[in-house]
């Protein structure tokens, strides 16, 4: 053990010097086996550790030690420390980039999988029962007398559906942060959050198109679920073909669509996610924003032909 190692007295500018010359001692060749840290390590260890933030630096003697063997000290930490197996710098960046992958994969699976096959369903819950409820309480004919256009009142159930799209991903979010956070590292909350309102949005009008479907049959509510229950059905089995299918065809299908920009964006942001296969189909947020927003705008103009045709007859 090291305290039981006698090192001679001497200043910190001196220590690395000394230590060598004591371990040279119990073993000649000892120092040829070490390996410094590199700059770029030393950073990422800054970094994750966020002593900038909090205007700290990494101690001198700690920097010394990495500068001189912090990728290999040859056993001499292990000897210190029993039951340490393996300490330098790259075990412990693998570790701690291991340890925060596990918050990433878990926001991957509720966003990623959980959102894009509920929020659709639920949509459609919301959506039929702000476009029956005149049906359901015979009221089309009252809707003539007040200074409102039916257009006007497509787009406030419109907004509606896409104001609970983004507190739907914005409570998943907030909730697996909350559970992430007893057992896992939590980091960059400020673009999760961007993610789950941009989810939200996008979800939203991808499923527009299905609601055309709801307006146009106009039937029950067990209907309409079932109706965005398939959508979301069908758009998780298309993902799991990504690579078979052409590349217009996952672009066309909106929930497809906005889970491989989700997959790229995330990537670009840091996480773990092995994308390499979709690399070429995964679109930019320009072109998700003009395929979505096309969508949408053909949508809410069908739904809102289709509403008036109903109040007319």
């Amino acid at each position: 053990m090291l305290n039981e190692i006698s090192f001679e007295a001497g200043s910190l500018e001196t220590m690395i010097e000394r230590l060598f010359k004591t371990m040279n001692s119990i073993d000649k060749q000892w120092s040829e086996k070490v390996e410094p840290a590199s700059q770029k390590q030393i950073h990422a260890l800054e970094e994750i550790a966020d002593l900038k933030q909090h205007g700290k630096s990494i101690p001198y003697a700690y920097l010394l030690f990495l500068e001189e063997m912090g990728q290999n000290d040859n056993g001499l930490l292990e000897q210190e420390w029993d039951g340490c197996t393996e300490v330098n710098i790259e075990s412990i960046l693998r570790d701690y980039l291991r340890y925060i992958d596990e918050f990433d994969i878990d926001i991957n699976m509720v966003m990623g999988y959980g959102v894009i096959f509920l929020l659709p369903c639920i949509i459609g819950v919301i959506a039929a029962m702000l476009f029956f409820m005149e049906r359901d309480n015979d009221t089309f004919k009252n809707l003539r007398t007040i200074p409102v256009t039916s257009t006007q009142m497509i787009m406030a159930k419109i907004i509606v559906m896409f104001i609970f799209g983004i507190i739907f991903c914005l409570a998943s979010m907030f909730a697996t942060v909350i559970c992430g956070s007893f057992s896992m590292e939590i980091h960059g909350i400020a673009y999760k959050l961007l993610v789950a309102i941009e989810l939200g949005i996008f979800i939203t009008a991808g499923t527009l198109p299905i609601i055309v479907l709801v307006v146009f049959f106009s039937k029950t509510y067990i209907f309409s679920i079932l109706l965005c229950v398939f959508y979301s059905v069908a758009s998780l089995t298309v993902e799991t073909l990504f690579e078979t299918l052409p590349k217009w065809l996952c672009w066309l299908l909106p929930i497809p669509l906005t889970t491989l920009w989700g997959a790229g964006d995330m990537v670009k942001h840091g996480f773990s996610l092995n994308v390499t296969a979709l690399g070429k189909i995964i679109p930019s947020t320009f072109q998700t924003v003009l395929i979505l927003g096309l969508m949408a705008v053909i949508s809410i103009s069908l739904i809102d032909f289709l509403y008036k045709k109903r109040g007319e007859s």
